[in-house]
């Protein structure tokens, strides 16, 4: 069954991640050509892996975080078009933003739209920050983060990642 809507903005729901549901959308969305160029391969090619990957990532981080990713769904087709969220990493005090999109979707404003939400949920449980990361070379994505109001922080990098990150950060209190 699928999880009730949770956050909507002007074309676009957001619900909480079905593991059953959503593992094959998910296996497509990260094994996009852009997920695996910005984000990295998440080796996820089996509905048995990515729903254990959903179960014990992003429905872990709903029950100890009480937030997470979140599948982004087009309103007027009805349509799982990608994901954004909040995401808590051990390597920094407060979460940043996450965003990605099947490649049919982007160049929307979806990504912004949803994101945007993201850090309006940031407000609304009182963070004090939220940072967004993103590779020095993807441009599109750091104009987005800027749109929304982030500012570059410094470089970075995350445990068992060779790749140098850009952080970005917006005060929210």
């Amino acid at each position: 069954m699928t999880e009730e809507i949770i956050f909507e903005t002007q074309r676009l729901q957001l619900r909480k991640v079905n593991p059953q549901e959503d593992a094959a959308f998910f296996i497509e969305l990260v094994n996009s050509p852009k997920w695996l160029k910005y984000i990295g391969d998440r080796n996820l090619h089996t509905l048995e892996t990515t729903i254990k990957y959903l179960e014990d990532r992003v429905m872990k981080s709903y029950t100890d975080n009480g937030y997470g990713g979140y599948i982004v769904i087009e309103k007027s087709s009805g349509n799982r078009v990608g994901t954004a969220g909040l995401y808590k990493r051990p390597v920094l005090d407060c979460p940043d933003v996450g965003y990605a999109l099947l490649p049919a979707y982007e160049g929307m404003g979806y990504a912004f739209e949803s994101a945007n939400r993201m850090i309006e949920l940031a407000r609304e449980l009182k963070l004090p920050k939220v940072y967004g990361i993103t590779v020095a070379y993807h441009q599109r994505s750091i104009h987005l983060l800027e749109k929304l109001g982030l500012k570059f922080e410094r470089l970075f990098r995350m445990e068992n990642d060779p790749e140098e990150l850009s952080l970005y950060r917006i005060d929210l209190a």
